[in-house]
């Protein structure tokens, strides 16, 4: 029995119920191991103890040999920042509950900016999911990762200062990326979707459930293909 205190607003006893099967709780499944790996060379200006991981409403420290641990949450993959504490994003990846582990880098955010690019977050978790995978393959992200960790090594502060050199590889990658198959075979993914959970919906044009469309994030301008094809 316990005793509940008058400061509750009760008293008395009440009687526990004994539990003879209890387990204990692995507390363990309730995070994700994370690294964040900096561009060699910019340890000196940009120390992982500066930094922090923020997810959704979840912000972690990163220890000084780059690790984190993540909340696992629930559903779709979300944005992580690699924020400096002075402010400004130094990287961007991921976290999935899905997955076994986080590793967020320049690839990881090359692969960040394309979806932001892409006009993603409101898609559909199975999709969404999809569709990072695919972006993570793709040769076009390589190239862009190749610049962003260039171009951090020459500015830690790149990704959050609108880099010149970022901005125009993220407009190549996006306009090479929108019409690959894997990309745009998704549109009637999306709309059969659409037709399953929201029958209005899916009489849209396929075309704008997975779009380019120039837009601002975190104050980078997300540079799209001229045609606005995607």
């Amino acid at each position: 029995t316990f005793t509940a205190g008058l400061n509750a607003g009760l008293s008395g006893t009440t009687p526990l119920a004994h539990l003879t099967n209890a387990k204990s709780c692995d507390t363990s499944t309730l995070a994700i191991p994370g690294q964040v790996a900096l561009p060699g060379g910019i340890g000196a200006s940009l120390a992982s103890t500066d930094l922090i991981v923020i997810a959704g409403d979840d912000e972690r420290p990163v220890s000084d040999d780059g690790t984190f641990s993540a909340n696992r949450g629930a559903g779709a993959p979300i944005l992580a920042w690699v924020m400096r504490k002075d402010g400004y994003a130094a990287l961007i990846g991921f976290v999935d509950p899905a997955a076994t582990s986080i590793r967020i880098d320049a690839h990881s955010s090359a692969v960040a900016l394309m979806y932001m690019g892409l006009g993603s977050a409101y898609l559909p978790p199975p999709i969404k999911r999809k569709l990072i995978a695919t972006l993570d393959a793709a040769a076009a992200t390589e190239v862009l990762a190749a610049v962003i960790e260039a171009r951090l090594r020459a500015n830690p502060r790149a990704l959050d200062a609108v880099d010149d050199e970022i901005a125009a590889a993220l407009k190549s990658a996006l306009s090479t990326v929108a019409h690959t198959a894997a990309v745009t075979g998704m549109r009637a993914e999306i709309k059969a979707f659409a037709a399953d959970t929201a029958p209005a919906a899916a009489s849209a044009d396929a075309a704008q459930l997975l779009n380019i469309t120039p837009s601002e994030q975190s104050g980078l301008t997300l540079l799209q293909s001229p045609d606005n094809a995607g």
